[in-house]
């Protein structure tokens, strides 16, 4: 949508608060809702609409209700499962965590931060983990196994179902990393063998700071910190009972129908960027991929200095993850797809939301080729 944020293609980063969401929360603020664990009539008010938001975030993701736990966010949740998974498996011998290299810095650097050891799996070029190479890696000291469902660099999916059978198999658990994933492609967690899926509000047009955790009924997990009984225990804390509601609805905003808009997007966009650069190289997967998110580069052409120009023409658009902006250094998913540092380094990663517009998809990609066109003609 344009705005006085200009032509915002940077969704998998945090994507702007839907205007019907905006009011919803806006409502809910001046209703003074009480504290969601006190008795009287106002607490009971807050319970009433944080127990429905539960039930709508269930029904999005093919669970039940209660299997629905709030947090401030993905980067919590996978934090919560990593640390609490591998303190259940160390009771039972199992000291080992599975991770792929592609994984988001929550996921990577809590492995990293833990007492376990951590094993890694590889991805091919297009980003998908080797079932094969799983199956050799589980073992009986293997705790969890945590892959993204969605990259959030490329977008590449993975397969939930085959990894989760695998774990099954062996008695290890499955955690799934579905930040960007959520909304965006049809979940029936009730019929996956995970055991558990982190989100976040801010990843679906919903407000910052609020996020979740799945956990599949009859596997245990363990708090992060410690100061309350809120969120059966899992999660300590006077419970943002606006922000739940709010990233409820938006979630349901989510409908076949947008899915298709999106992936009607992403074809128009890669044909334009086909049509204007003979040279394009896409990276990720073409087909087991989200509706919202193409990374492509121009060889020859580093990412940072287009992004820049970009901006100035009011486009924001990004290079990757924005837990690593800031950092020159290339991404360490595109490494792990294979491509050198340079090639990493003329990435660019476009994403967008269902508020987007084939204008704006347009515009971009005629921006773009007018800054190389100048860059061109200044050399």
């Amino acid at each position: 949508m344009s705005s006085s944020r200009g032509i915002y293609l940077d969704h998998a980063a945090s994507s702007p608060v839907l205007p019907t969401v905006a009011e919803l929360l806006f409502r809910l603020y001046l209703g003074q809702l009480g504290n969601s664990a006190s008795l009287h009539r106002a607490g009971v008010g807050a319970a009433t609409e944080l127990e429905k938001a539960r039930d709508e975030l269930g029904k999005v993701l093919g669970a039940s209700p209660d299997e629905i736990h709030f947090t401030s966010g993905a980067t919590e949740s996978n934090n919560i499962v990593l640390a609490s998974a591998l303190r259940s498996g160390l009771e039972l011998g199992r000291d080992e965590l599975i991770i792929s290299r592609i994984e988001h810095a929550s996921v990577l650097e809590a492995a990293r931060a833990s007492s376990a050891v951590v094993r890694y799996l590889d991805v091919d070029k297009h980003g998908h983990i080797s079932p094969k190479q799983l199956h050799e890696l589980l073992g009986k000291k293997t705790a969890l196994v945590s892959v993204l469902h969605a990259n959030n660099e490329t977008g590449t999916l993975q397969d939930l179902t085959a990894i989760g059978n695998l774990c099954r198999q062996s008695g290890a658990l499955f955690h799934s990393d579905g930040a960007q994933a959520l909304g965006k492609v049809p979940l029936n967690l009730g019929q996956t063998p995970l055991d558990f899926y982190t989100f976040s509000g801010h990843k679906i047009h919903g407000p910052k700071g609020i996020g979740g955790l799945y956990v599949r009924t009859g596997v245990s997990l363990g708090p992060l910190f410690f100061g309350g009984r809120q969120e059966n225990g899992l999660r300590p804390g006077t419970v943002p009972v606006e922000l739940a509601v709010a990233m409820a609805a938006a979630a349901q905003a989510f409908t076949v129908e947008s899915r298709d808009y999106l992936a009607n997007l992403k074809h128009q966009l890669r044909a334009a960027l086909r049509a204007s650069f003979p040279t394009l190289r896409l990276n990720g997967d073409a087909t087991q991929s989200l509706p919202n998110i193409l990374n492509f580069a121009l060889p020859g052409h580093t990412a940072r200095p287009l992004l820049q120009a970009l901006d100035a023409r009011g486009i924001r658009a990004s290079a990757g993850s924005a837990c690593q902006s800031g950092k020159t250094s290339p991404s360490h998913v595109l490494l792990a797809l294979g491509l050198s540092e340079a090639q990493a380094l003329e990435a660019i990663r476009v994403s967008w939301g269902i508020d987007t517009t084939a204008q704006e998809i347009d515009a971009f990609v005629l921006a773009l080729k007018t800054i190389l066109q100048a860059s061109q003609t200044e050399a």
